[in-house]
């Protein structure tokens, strides 16, 4: 659901990251919201030499880029994204003999 003019004086900046692994979540959370949202700066990530899906410390600091909603949707937009970016992240530990194992 991409469907907000930036232009359009009713839409808000709610979020800036510069984690591109972060962008694909936040996007499917508005998308399964319902919520109509446009990421600024997500068009020039792609042009990096390494692809859109390199590592973050590839792309970290180097772009910006911000998610824009239309003003009516902007507190409900923020407190999902809020949510799932300071959720801490639990990486599970390998079980034994797992063929990943180093």
């Amino acid at each position: 659901m991409t469907d907000v003019n930036p232009e359009h004086p009713d839409v808000v900046s709610i979020y800036e990251t510069d984690d591109v692994n972060l962008i694909p979540v936040l996007k499917s959370i508005l998308r399964d919201a319902e919520i109509p949202y446009y990421v600024q700066g997500e068009e020039a990530v792609s042009l990096l030499p390494v692809g859109s899906f390199g590592s973050h410390s590839a792309h970290h600091g180097l772009m910006s880029m911000s998610i824009h909603v239309q003003a009516q949707h902007a507190d409900e937009a923020r407190a999902l994204l809020e949510a799932v970016a300071t959720a801490p992240v639990e990486i599970p530990e390998p079980e034994e003999g797992d063929e990943n194992e180093s």
